[in-house]
C-alpha cells in the first residue's frame, strides 16, 4: 500500500466502481461489528447542511457478510440512498488508489482484533476516522479523528469537521503515513 498518484489509475478505479466527484470511504465486509447503520444515518444527517458546499459521495467497499441487512435497511431508510456506492468486494490491487482517492477514511467499528483497514488507509495518505473503541486507538495513535462509534452526531461532526478543514485532512494524512 502506498499513494497513488497516476490520475489514470485513481480514473480507472472510480470508473470500475462507479464513484463521480468526492466521496468518503469505508473498506470492509458489511456486517454489524462494522457500525455501517450508524455511519449511513451519520452521513445522511448532512444532507442539506448549509454549511457544506457539496456532500461528496459514501463509498462502503466490501462483501456483504453476516447480518447485512442492517446495513441494507438503514441505507433504505436513510434517504441518501443516491449518494452512497456500494462497490461489494474490491480486489486488494484496487484498493490503493480508492483509499488515495477519497476524501477521507471511516472506519466507525467498535470491535476490531487489530484493523487494518485503517492503517492500510493511512498508509496510502487518506485522512482517517475510527471508532475509539478495543484496538483502534492504539492501531492510529495520534494519526486519526476517534469517536464513538455508538454516537451518530459524533460520527457526523468529524466527517464534517474534515470535508470542511483541508489543513486537518493535509495534517492527518502526513501524520498516517508517519504512522
Amino acid at each position: 500500500f502506498a499513494p497513488v498518484h497516476d490520475h489514470a489509475e485513481l480514473q480507472r478505479v472510480r470508473h470500475n466502481y462507479g464513484i463521480d466527484g468526492d466521496y468518503i470511504l469505508s473498506v470492509g465486509s458489511i456486517q454489524p461489528r462494522k457500525n455501517l447503520a450508524r455511519l449511513i444515518k451519520a452521513f445522511a444527517s448532512l444532507r442539506g447542511d448549509g454549511s457544506i458546499a457539496k456532500l461528496p459521495k459514501l463509498v462502503l467497499a466490501g462483501k456483504c457478510a453476516w447480518l447485512y441487512d442492517e446495513t441494507l435497511r438503514a441505507l433504505e431508510e436513510s434517504g441518501a440512498k443516491e449518494t452512497v456506492v456500494l462497490t461489494g468486494y474490491v480486489p486488494e490491487g484496487d484498493l490503493p488508489a480508492l483509499y488515495s482517492g477519497a476524501l477521507c477514511f471511516v472506519y466507525p467499528s467498535y470491535f476490531e482484533g487489530f484493523g487494518l483497514p485503517p492503517l492500510e488507509a493511512m498508509k496510502c495518505g487518506a485522512p482517517v476516522i475510527v471508532g475509539n473503541r478495543t484496538s483502534l486507538p492504539e492501531v492510529v495513535g495520534d494519526a486519526a479523528l476517534m469517536v464513538d462509534p455508538f454516537d451518530v452526531e459524533a460520527i457526523g461532526a468529524a466527517i464534517k469537521r474534515l470535508i470542511k478543514d483541508s489543513q486537518l485532512r493535509t495534517e492527518l494524512s502526513i501524520k498516517g503515513q508517519e504512522r
